[in-house]
This record gives C-alpha cells, structure tokens and sequence, in this order.
C-alpha cells in the first residue's frame, strides 16, 4: 500500500490526545511531495496541526534533526521505509519526548490491519487506480454513480421508499432520522439526503479516514457527499453517543458482519429506534465463509431453513442475529439466496397512529419490483468481492 496514506493513518492514533502540534520528515525517495501531504490532512485540522514539514535524502545527520524541529513540537511524522533515518528520527524523539509515528504497516494479522486495507480499497476505486500495481480499477464506474448528483439514485435502496413515506406521514412530514450503520466514504442513501427525504447520522470506525480520502480526490465540497451527523465510532459503542427512541430508520449494507460483534451491534441499533421503528440489512450471504474469513470477514450472516436470520462464527458455533435483548424481529426476508440476503428488522412496541405503518405498506411491498432488488443487491456482492479480493494482499 502506497506510503503516504500509511503515514496517515498512522496518524490517526494521536487523534484523541487532544489539539497535536505534528512536524513531518518526508523521505525525497518516496515521491511524496511535502504541499500534498498538508492538503490531504486538512480535514483534522481540529485536532492536528502542521508545524513543519521538510523533504530531507535518505539519510539525516541527528544533529541536523535535532536544531530543525520546531519548539512546541509534540510528535514527528516520517514518511519512509530507509531503516537509518527512520532510527535517526526515532532516537531524536526517544530524547526529546516526542511521539514518533512511521509508515509502516500494522505488525501480524489484526483488525488494524483490516481497516487499513478497508481504507485502501475505498481509497483506489474512488481514484480509479490500484495504486499497488499501478492498474485501473475495475469497478469505479460504480463510485462515479454514486458521486453523480442524478444517477446516485440508482445505489439507492428504494424498496424502502414506502416505509419512508410512512414515517413521513407519521411525523409530518419532513426528512426522516436515520442511521447509516458501515456508511462508508460514501453512503449509498445520498440520493434520500439531495431529496430531503433523510437527515443520516453515519456510523463508520473510519469515518475520519474517509475524510482524508475524499479530500485526497477533491471531492469533499460535493454537495451531501457526507451525512449531516458522522459519528466516527464502532457500532457496537452507539448507545453513548446516541440518545434512545431517537430514531425511525436504520440501514447497513455489507457492514454488520464486519462488526466486532453483530449481536451487540444490532441491541445498540434497536435501542435507538423507535417503536416500529425499522433497520435494513443487506449482506453477502455467508460472507465469511466466502471470503476464507480474511480481514473483517469473522461472521457468516444468513437465513436458515427455519427463517432464522443467524449468525455463524469460524468454529461453527450458531446462534440467533435477532436478539430479545435487541427488541428488534424479523419483519420481512426480501431476498435470501446464496449470493446476497436483504432482510427487514422492526422494533417491537407501539405507538399512537390510526393506521400502523405495516397496514401502510402492506400493498407496496407486495409489488416492490423484486427484480430490481434482486439486481442491485447482485451488483453490489459482485463489486464488494471484486474489490476486496484486489486488497487482500497487499500488507503480505
């Protein structure tokens, strides 16, 4: 994976120490030009703050190190992999107190790692270059539909219009609260947002990334590129940030079973719907299993015979998605075949309305274009996995 971006999200952990005074050292040999990496940083400016930044040979004199680094500095950035400056620097920080950050990669196979290659297939569709081999992407044309201010609708999951439309109805009307749970740099419910059908918190542990990502590209003044609220958390820590009962609608696609914990993840999202409520979930089907339970891949999601949505781990151990404890049910299967898994999840309680939104929708679902959701639902297995399969080895 290309060395800029791994600095970066080195970077990334200095995020919660509060405001960071950072000076970069950036190794000639690498191509990273020194403007470019101020650029691209500029969405933390709230927290992160460039002091200096210098472009230096692959070797640096300590003492040269030592009078460059500006007062007040609280951690140094290097972007290389030549081992004699990287332990010129390091030594230079051991002495200081500085907090020295590399562009290595994690070390072993761990989840930071996942979300590093998370982060890096996001990042080249959206370019359209695989910056590991220097190739065109295969499926970027689908990120530009989703980038098109017309054409996103066609991401757009809209057999949830008539749920939508019953909310709407029940509230009176306005855009309808919704979580975004895995939203990615780009939700795919933009389209609900540009037609104020949606106000979306989105939910994402690399939501801060995705910043960095669409700033990379230019396309962070898009309008609605991003949801109106972000909450750059796991799902599974919703409740402390997201008050109960706040919410009508939930959706996640190809996310859950990358959670830590589905289970928990789904009694987080139950808590913060409101009574019939819903939450959306759209999946590959047996994901992990498919994917030889590399990187996120950890759960295998899937209906079974007895119409059971359920969760499945490596070692074989079954159990039900669908908790007591979540208050949530299994409304509705859309779609559940081999390849993909939609399924509609409802928030048990009730609430004072002459005519229950499941009365409202009733007709509507029973025409809601199948194909069509057969279709899209195809389409998105069939880019996730091309996607994924292209970043699997890039930290080997």
């Amino acid at each position: 994976m290309y060395i800029l971006m791994r600095s970066i999200f080195n970077l990334r952990a200095l995020r919660d120490k509060g405001r960071q005074r950072v000076a970069v050292i950036i190794d000639k040999s690498t191509g990273v030009d020194a403007t470019e990496y101020v650029r691209v940083v500029r969405p933390w400016q709230r927290w992160l703050s460039i002091e200096a930044v210098v472009t230096v040979p692959d070797s640096l004199a300590i003492a040269s190190l030592e009078s460059w680094l500006p007062a007040g500095c609280q951690a140094v950035v290097v972007v290389s992999e030549h081992k004699s400056l990287l332990h010129a620097v390091k030594q230079a920080c051991d002495r200081r107190g500085l907090a020295f950050i590399d562009s290595s990669y994690p070390v072993g196979p761990s989840r930071t790692v996942s979300l590093l290659q998370e982060v890096a297939h996001h990042d080249f569709e959206i370019g359209a270059v695989n910056e590991w081999d220097g190739q065109p992407t295969k499926y970027s044309w689908c990120v530009l539909q989703e980038l098109s201010y017309t054409h996103c609708e066609k991401v757009f999951p809209r057999y949830v219009l008539p749920y939508i439309e019953g909310f709407q109805q029940r509230r009176g009307g306005g855009p309808i609260e919704t979580l975004d749970i895995g939203c990615g740099p780009i939700s795919v419910l933009r389209w609900g947002m540009l037609q104020g059908l949606l106000s979306i918190t989105g939910v994402d542990p690399l939501l801060d990334m995705y910043q960095i990502v669409l700033e990379r590209h230019g396309l962070s003044t898009l309008p609605s590129i991003f949801c109106q609220r972000q909450l750059g958390i796991a799902a599974e820590d919703l409740r402390q940030y997201v008050p109960p009962s706040s919410y009508d609608f939930a959706f996640s696609r190809n996310a859950v079973d990358h959670a830590e914990d589905p289970h928990l993840l789904l009694t987080q999202v139950g808590a913060c719907l409101r009574p019939e409520g819903v939450m959306v979930l759209e999946f590959s089907t047996r994901e992990g299993t498919k994917e030889n339970w590399m990187q996120l891949h950890q759960f295998d999601l899937y209906v079974n015979a007895q119409g059971t949505l359920v969760s499945e781990t490596r070692d074989g151990v079954c159990s039900p998605l669908v908790s007591e404890e979540s208050g949530l049910y299994l409304r509705e299967v859309v779609r559940s075949d081999k390849d993909y898994t939609v399924v509609i999840l409802e928030r048990q309680g009730r609430v004072s309305d002459p005519l229950p939104i499941r009365d409202r929708i009733a007709t509507a679902q029973s025409s809601l274009a199948g194909t069509r959701v057969s279709h899209r639902a195809g389409l998105f297995r069939g880019v996730y996995t091309g996607i994924k399969q292209r970043v699997k080895s890039f930290t080997q």
